[in-house]
């Protein structure tokens, strides 16, 4: 009987640890994170019930099977895949993802969320290999069911209690342990303060441009550059992974990870941040690439919100990723809904905007929760944002929202750059593992930064071929190498890839008496054509090379302009290709048959130095717009 008692008394502080996670903090004007419910198992603390799950893996396949876990998370070390080695994730429903090396090692050994209590990996080594693949498990994260705390106590799941043991607390991560303060115990109608009044008016949303970081419980949102906005104080250990497209949550509130494809790691070296509190709190990151589109999220997600200093709208909407529950808390100290910490908006009252050096703070009367810090602060009508969102203060009698203004200098200088000539700086300069090429190749640039390298004649296949240096290795690996439906090409073909991985075709001296376009299809696999049409430019030569932006404007670059430089000539897919929207010359001297270009999504140019180089490889210089 006494361990009995021991395990009931675990469970019961169990229950008031995380019922006090799950209440806002209650002095107004406060944070707004929402945590992962969830523990954190490692290697080296495993409870003996789970010991086997962390044998070293190698070639083959294991299923890790965590019966009563809402959700799993694996980190790896020691990961020895190869050059071409795989390591490969799959959850019962047959959602994946895998990893090469490169990409396993830019993760930091971090998966995906997925959803459920078992996972089955499998290590497979490259063609060839002299090697063997291995790798191993440093944390296995548990997702806890919300359903499991309420202000009665908490009901773990048996299998989960079985595997974890009575000493639950060991396992829950120290800075959740840091999000309350001791002897501080939850109570009805504490943490509302962000609803402004006594009903929660916020209603389901689909803003493509809006995502969830996990498992801090934050929300992140997409600008021009391949940047994201955020809270500042969003910013830590848990800043990890930011989820698009988010569904519905179980209906005890327990989050439910999108696909694979929607999920993106936090590249923390990208991340500059300020935690100075109301009006100085926020933060600009970048992510990498999807491991399996290879996409980033601004072209898989198809859009972006403009920002502003100047506007100063009635009404502001803030659109986020807040708790969610029924009165009298609404998700703040529990119970929660299916509508938990998934994308809702609300439109309320602005009453300040104002700015400084290093402060601007913003203050409205619009409905918010726990997990909407870091929000937009959108002017009402459209997707123009005026400000990131922070705060709570609302109460049901008064106060207001409070969020990080535009007109903070220091944060508007830092998203929005003052504007400079296009073209005069390099982004970019590195070797590659492509070997030095002659003028049979022919380079574009894919939405992610992956290289395509076009093989136009004296190819093995017979065909124009495709290989793709990919970005997410630095351009050491190759993603894709394969033949197409396109005949040898010559001297008179230039190419260029699409945001949908479509190849342009660009003839220069075409049958109708114009520079022509034909576009290979992605999805036939580049063995149909979506679009053969003459353009307004005049037949071109060997001066020129082209690249597709990703609204798939063309660039035109003249190589030896009469400007002295090499020139940028940008053909608009809005008119059909029959006007110019930017004529420029830039930093780049003028250039020869050993260079060739692509464009990247945020319309960086790429000249590619195809050989003399003193790397002794193929070299990159990208032009920064």
């Amino acid at each position: 009987m006494a361990k009995d008692k021991g395990f009931i008394h675990c469970v019961d502080e169990f229950a008031f640890l995380l019922g006090v996670m799950l209440v806002s903090v209650t002095p107004s004007s406060w944070g707004q994170p929402a945590p992962a419910l969830r523990a954190v198992v490692s290697a080296d603390a495993a409870p003996e019930a789970m010991s086997q799950l962390f044998a070293q893996l190698g070639d083959g396949k294991r299923t890790i099977s965590v019966p009563g876990a809402a959700w799993l998370q694996l980190q790896f070390s020691e990961v020895r895949l190869g050059p071409d080695g795989l390591l490969t994730i799959i959850d019962a429903s047959g959602e994946s993802q895998t990893f090469s090396q490169t990409q396993i090692d830019a993760w930091s050994g971090l998966s995906a969320v997925f959803n459920g209590s078992e996972l089955r990996l499998s290590l497979r080594p490259g063609e060839g290999a002299e090697q063997p693949v291995s790798a191993k498990i440093k944390n296995i994260v548990i997702g806890l069911p919300a359903s499991s705390v309420s202000s009665a106590g908490v009901v773990t799941p048996q299998p989960l209690r079985k595997l974890l043991g009575p000493d639950v607390l060991r396992f829950i991560p120290d800075n959740l342990r840091g999000l309350w303060k001791e002897g501080e115990a939850p109570r009805v109608g504490a943490g509302t303060e962000a609803i402004c009044g006594a009903t929660d008016d916020r209603a389901a949303s689909a803003n493509p441009r809006t995502g969830r970081i996990m498992p801090i419980g934050c929300t992140g949102w997409l600008i021009d550059g391949g940047n994201l906005l955020t809270a500042g104080h969003c910013i830590g250990p848990d800043t990890q992974t930011v989820e698009f497209n988010v569904p519905a949550s179980q209906a005890d509130g327990t989050t439910v990870a999108p696909p694979v494809r929607d999920q993106y790691r936090v590249d923390a070296q990208s991340i500059v941040d300020q935690r100075g509190g109301v009006g100085n709190d926020w933060a600009m990151f970048q992510v990498l690439p999807n491991t399996q589109t290879r996409l980033m999220p601004a072209a898989a997600q198809g859009a972006t919100f403009q920002l502003s200093n100047s506007d100063n709208p009635a009404q502001v909407r803030i659109t986020g990723y807040g708790v969610d529950g029924p009165a009298p808390n609404f998700g703040a100290g529990g119970p929660r809904n299916a509508q938990n910490q998934t994308q809702q908006t609300h439109v309320g009252a602005l009453s300040e905007n104002t700015g400084g050096a290093t402060s601007g703070v913003l203050r409205y009367a619009t409905d918010t929760q726990g997990g909407n810090s870091g929000s937009p602060v959108i002017v009402e009508g459209g997707n123009v944002a005026i400000g990131i969102h922070t705060n709570g203060g609302c109460t049901q009698t008064g106060g207001t929202n409070a969020g990080t203004s535009f007109r903070n200098e220091a944060l508007w200088t830092t998203v929005h750059p003052a504007p400079t000539a296009p073209y005069q700086a390099f982004g970019l300069q590195t070797g590659t593992v492509l070997h030095p090429t002659d003028p049979t190749f022919e380079f574009g640039v894919a939405t992610n930064g992956d290289v395509f390298a076009i093989k136009k004649s004296g190819t093995q296949s017979g065909t124009t071929e495709i290989h793709v240096l990919s970005a997410a290795s630095r351009y050491q690996q190759f993603s894709l190498q394969t033949r197409t439906a396109l005949h040898p090409t010559d001297q008179t073909f230039e190419f260029g890839v699409a945001a949908n991985r479509d190849v342009f075709a660009i003839k220069k001296s075409g049958a109708s008496g114009t520079t022509e376009i034909h576009v290979l299809s992605a999805a036939s696999g580049y063995q149909q054509f979506s679009l053969q049409t003459r353009t307004a430019l005049h037949p071109t030569d060997h001066t020129f090379e082209f690249g597709v932006a990703a609204n798939r404007d063309v660039f035109a670059i003249k190589k030896s302009g009469a400007s002295g430089t090499t020139e940028i000539h940008v053909l608009s897919a809005a008119s059909g290709y029959q006007q110019f929207s930017l004529q420029t010359r830039t930093a780049l001297h003028p250039t020869d048959h050993t260079f060739e270009f692509g464009v990247a999504a945020n319309r960086d140019v790429f000249a590619i130095k195809k050989s003399g180089t003193q790397s002794g490889t193929t070299e990159i210089h990208a032009l920064r717009r």
